[in-house]
Parts: structure tokens; sequence; C-alpha cells
């Protein structure tokens, strides 16, 4: 019968430690997902830092970078040839002026027919009917001549213009294409973010249904397998017959030899020299007709050497059960013959475990920390059910804490 207990007693350790696998899987598989998700987006973020630093660098230049001075920054460059595009502009608006000026003064001259000469002595305009026309078509051609010295002074001066304003449309081109293809990357990984997002929430949604349904079975097995172990507990403690004893009677250790009710003191048969300290308590006894009865409370005072005087604590009842010379003290933890041993379980209310430990010490008391052979009390808190059914099949006798300081040596201070 014990083994089949045990076997049934053993069966919900194993279910959870495999229910609590199967979650362990899951929460590691869940930590993969979120630390994949994590580095992507991190990759995502440097890559986009880097070129968004790079394109402020090349747009408003840095001083500790010589590639990227302010002189040679994109907005200075554009300045520039702003200024160069406008006076140009100017330039050109001077030229078309003087280019007009001289058609104007070339229809003008015409049609007074005026025309230039070349003479030994120097060129002069003439003017009148004169039939010679070489000398206006000298005067024409040195017109065409300065027009063609005017526009190819023009063509000098816009070719650099026009080559430096193609070479920052390529910047330009190429910074937007740069800044394009850095939006096509952010956009494609903030997709990529979303899709593995939305698959993280699948996946999480799928291991908490996993881990409900594992919960579920799990407390139900464990339920059906806890009503079954009380039930055998319940069984064998039927079949063992096991009841636990609990202290009621305290041992005679001295018998009152004088009662002095008016002062409260009483003098008992034991003294130093059967190992009687100051501080201990006794609890006053008789025994009626078999009957054990408890009349109060008593601590020494004064020691001799096989006497000690005792003030009286309490008395239940002074006038039906008054204390009297025969009556019997004695007390379950203090015994100088063999010391009493003693196991505390479970929770304490009113001492914690280790001072409770060192009164029972102080009293020349022994406490181990399981029941077994060899033990003589007891001392069960709350929550102590399991030690208790353990101290039935070593036929001990329990009580509680309250019993227990009721015989405990005032004179300790608790930590």
């Amino acid at each position: 019968m014990n083994q089949g207990f045990s076997r049934s007693v053993s069966m919900p350790s194993r279910l959870p430690v495999a229910a609590r696998g199967r979650l362990g899987v899951i929460d590691a598989g869940l930590l993969m997902w979120i630390i994949a998700l994590a580095v992507l987006t991190l990759a995502a973020g440097l890559l986009a830092y880097s070129r968004h630093t790079d394109v402020v660098a090349y747009r408003d230049g840095d001083p500790d970078d010589p590639r990227h001075s302010p002189a040679n920054s994109l907005t200075t460059v554009l300045e520039y040839n702003a200024r160069r595009k406008a006076e140009n502009e100017e330039l050109q608006r001077r030229i078309d002026a003087h280019i007009q000026t001289l058609r104007t003064l070339d229809y003008t001259l015409s049609g007074l027919g005026a025309y230039w000469a070349n003479r030994p002595q120097g060129g002069e305009w003439l003017y009148g009917g004169d039939p010679d026309t070489a000398a206006w078509r000298g005067t024409q051609r040195t017109i065409a001549q300065r027009a063609q010295r005017l526009q190819a002074w023009s063509e000098s001066k816009r070719r650099p213009e026009a080559t430096r304003f193609d070479e920052l449309d390529r910047v330009m081109r190429s910074f937007q294409n740069d800044q394009q293809r850095v939006l096509t990357e952010a956009a494609d990984l903030q997709a990529r973010f979303e899709a593995d997002r939305e698959a993280l929430m699948l996946e999480l949604d799928r291991f908490a249904r996993e881990r409900r349904e594992v919960e579920a079975r799990h407390n139900l097995d464990f339920s059906t397998l806890a009503i079954a172990r009380l039930r055998l507990d319940a069984e064998i403690r039927e079949l063992l017959d096991l009841r636990l004893e609990w202290f009621e009677e305290c041992d005679a250790f001295a018998e009152v030899m004088r009662v002095d009710l008016e002062n409260r003191f009483l003098i008992i048969g034991r003294g130093r020299a059967d190992g009687v300290k100051p501080g201990v308590r006794f609890e006053v006894f008789t025994t009626v007709g078999g009957k054990y009865q408890v009349k109060g409370m008593v601590e020494v005072v004064e020691l001799g050497d096989h006497i000690a005087k005792c003030r009286i604590l309490e008395q239940v009842d002074p006038r039906r059960l008054a204390i009297h010379r025969g009556d019997q003290v004695g007390n379950p933890v203090f015994s100088p013959q063999r010391p009493k041993v003693f196991v505390l379980a479970g929770e304490f209310k009113r001492y914690n475990r280790s001072d409770l430990e060192q009164f029972i010490n102080n009293l020349g008391g022994v406490v181990r920390s399981e029941v077994g052979p060899g033990v003589d009390f007891l001392v069960a808190g709350d929550r102590s059910e399991g030690v208790q059914d353990r101290a039935r099949e070593f036929r001990l006798q329990a009580m509680h804490e309250d019993t227990l300081v009721r015989f405990l040596n005032p004179h300790f201070r608790p930590r």
C-alpha cells in the first residue's frame, strides 16, 4: 500500500516539469523573433542616419572633414553660381543693348547715306550720295567684326559658368538619386518590419493559445491527482489509525512543600542541586479522581540546595482550586535528567523560529530540524500538516506556539 501511495504522489511532479519545458521552448522561440526584429530595426536606423549625415555634410559643409569644407559646400557653390549667373545675365543684357544700338545706327547711317572711308591720313565717316560702295561695305564689315568680337567675348564668359552649372546639375541629380535610394530602402525596411511584426504577433497569439491549453491540461491533471492523493492519505490514516496526540498534562517534577497565599509565594522540594534555575516557570496541578486539574503558574525566584522559592503568577480559581501543600509542579520543556527534544514546524505568529529555538535552549531543551526517533515534542505552527503526518507515525506529542510560550523563560529578550 505504501508503494502505491508513493507512485500516485510522484505523478504530479512529472507533469508540471513537462509542461514547463514546453513553455520554455515557446518563450525561447519568441525571444529569437524579438531579437531578429530588433537587429533589423537597428540596422535600418544606422543606414538612414549614415546617409543623412553624408547629405548634410555635402550640403552645409563640415569644418572637421577636409573633403567637405564649408567653402566647397553645396550651399556655398549655389550662392556663388547664383551671383555669377546674375552677372552674366547683366552682361548679356548690356551686350544685347549694344547690338541693338549698332543695328539701329546701321539702319540710321544707311538712311543718311553715311559710310566709312579708309584714307591714307586715317579713316573717316563720309556723308552724301557717294557712289563708292566699297567704303560702305568696309563700314559694315567693321561693325560685323565688332559684333563678332562682342559675341565671342560673351561666349567666353558664358562657357565656364555653363560648365560649372552642368557640374552643379550633375551633383544635384546625384544627391537626389541618393536621397531617393535611401527613401526607397527605408520604405523597404519599414515594409519588412511591418511584415515581421505581423508574423510575430501571429506567433505570439499561437504561443498564447498553446500555453493556455497546456496550463488547462496541467491544472486539470494536477487537480485530479491532488484529489486522489488526499483520498489516499485519508485512507492510509484510517487504515493505520494514527492520531496526533496534543500535549495536555505535565509530568510531575516537584511537590509543593509550603504555601503562603497572602504573600503569593510557595516552596517546592527541588533546588539548585536538582538543576533548577531562577526564572523557570512551572505549572501547578493536582490529580482528583484520576483527572488532571491545573491550579496556576509559578516562577522560581530564590534557590536553595534542595528547595526553591517561587512566586505565584496566576491562579485558575483561588476559591475552588486553591493551591495547597502536596500539589505537583511540572514543565514540559525543563528536564534536568534528560534534555527534551523539540521540532519546530510551520509558521508562527508571536515569535520567529530562531527566538523559539533560543527560548528552548535557555531551559536546557534541544531543537532538531526533522521529525524522527528520539524527538519528544512537535511545536506545530500554521501550514505544518505534512510534518504533523510524519509526527503521527512516530507517536509524538504536539503543542501549539501559545502552549510552548506559557512555559518559557520570560527574562529572555527575543531578537
